[in-house]
């Protein structure tokens, strides 16, 4: 519990010891007693300037320079204000609706400024006081905040609460740790700001406590409306599939794999699993797992798939053989050119074969090249894909009874001819690639 006191500067002598008064109180206060869950201010007195209060002329803590004609202008606008619309000056009723908490504008209030309303209002308790407020007391629960306030004559009343609660939770928490999640922010980066401003804020515990309890849940509603509406769009037609493995730490010790599968046709996620990855069971293992369930998934909603892109994960390959025998398997291009343009690259670390540096990338493209041109014909895109093997060797034209008889690029100038390090038949490097 913090406690703090704050000396008053004007009716010292009207206030006695509070707890001798023994005053009327107006509403008790709504925050728990638990002394865990909030931060109280003892009652003490505020520092409410008077206009009879002057600054001393000799005190150099704060210091304002002298300001030109136009300087003092440029003062008084908003930097924020982009156009006349971000200012509003309109009036607004104050007996409007409330307007949703997650959609309502909140402030930064400002405690010096807090103190200046709180002197602009009487006591205007039960029993109509009109004396002024002289002493307030703070409680917070997190970046929750309420204000008791007491008059000179000792009434006490319940004056003002920072943002509205459900129960005894504050919504300003919740919403708070809703913006912390949803922005992909950490929370230590967001307290340590919250700390460099010193606004009030929420602890670790109550953090996670509100994930758990209230975020997670919403998300995970939200996304079973969300699968639900869009198997509701594609289940009138067959459904071709894109499967991949992520990891939430690649290549360091990861802890959890999640495996997606998303509509080819709306690019929209259609089922996901996120299973733990333990020393006891292989990356493979986990993969074949998050498949299942996602696919398990699918089919208790009755969706129809066709058709599934994926890798070349030897266990999904497998798997769709033996479990999914119905169901079209497809290896992705871009899976399949890095995976040929990283066997490519372990080739050129064998001795005397550090020439195939120079071609990954053009062996990358070329596999690229082939499944585009190929018109869906699979024979012609094997033809155009062993092609490779005579452009590496600087033969460009060779017969044979297939479509593809010679590179479809135009004669290469004699300067990269001579400057490209081709590659000799039956040489080391070059049985190497065919590999």
């Amino acid at each position: 519990m913090e406690v703090d006191q704050f000396p008053i500067s004007i009716l010292t002598h009207n206030i006695t010891n509070f707890g001798s008064q023994n005053p009327k109180n107006e509403r008790n206060s709504p925050i728990p007693s638990d002394p865990i869950c909030k931060n109280s201010v003892l009652w003490g007195t505020s520092a409410l300037q008077t206009d009879d209060e002057q600054d001393d002329p000799n005190d150099s803590s704060f210091h304002i320079n002298e300001l030109s004609e136009d300087e003092e202008e440029s003062f008084l606008v908003p930097s924020d204000a982009e156009d006349e619309d971000d200012v509003k000056h309109v009036f607004q009723d104050i007996d409007s609706p409330l307007e949703n908490p997650v959609d309502e504008e909140k402030y930064l209030v400002f405690e010096s400024c807090l103190k200046k309303l709180i002197r602009m209002i009487p006591c205007m308790s039960e029993t109509k006081c009109t004396s002024p407020l002289t002493q307030y007391r703070k409680e917070t629960i997190g970046s929750y905040l309420s204000v008791e306030v007491r008059c000179q004559s000792g009434h006490t009343r319940l004056l003002w609460e920072s943002q509205p609660r459900h129960g005894y939770q504050p919504l300003g928490n919740v919403l708070l740790s809703a913006a912390v999640l949803f922005s992909g922010s950490s929370f230590l980066t967001s307290q340590h700001m919250f700390k460099l401003l010193n606004v009030k804020s929420i602890d670790k515990t109550t953090y996670y406590k509100n994930q758990s309890m209230y975020l997670f849940p919403a998300i995970n509603h939200h996304w079973k409306e969300e699968q639900k509406a869009v198997i509701q769009n594609i289940r009138e037609r067959p459904l071709c599939l894109a499967g991949d493995r992520q990891l939430d730490n690649p290549g360091f010790s990861p802890k959890y794999s999640v495996y997606s599968l998303m509509d080819v046709a709306s690019k929209k996620i259609c089922s996901f699993s996120v299973e733990p990855v333990t020393p006891e069971e292989t990356l493979e293992d986990s993969e074949k797992v998050g498949f299942q369930k996602a696919m398990g998934e699918l089919q208790t909603m009755n969706a129809e798939v066709k058709m599934i892109v994926t890798d070349r994960s030897v266990a999904i390959q497998e798997l769709l053989k033996d479990d999914y025998p119905g169901i079209v398997h497809l290896v992705d291009l871009w899976h399949l050119s890095k995976s040929i343009g990283n066997e490519v690259l372990m080739a050129a670390k064998h001795k005397d074969c550090e020439v195939l540096y120079e071609w990954v990338e053009a062996i990358r493209n070329h596999i690229w090249w082939s499944s585009c041109t190929c018109s869906k014909n699979p024979d012609l895109l094997i033809h155009k894909w062993k092609s490779v093997l005579q452009h590496v060797t600087n033969v460009h034209e060779w017969g044979g009874d297939s479509d593809c008889k010679a590179c479809h690029h135009p004669p290469l100038p004699e300067e990269v001819v001579k400057n490209t390090k081709w590659l000799e038949k039956n040489s080391l490097p070059m049985n190497n690639s065919k590999r």
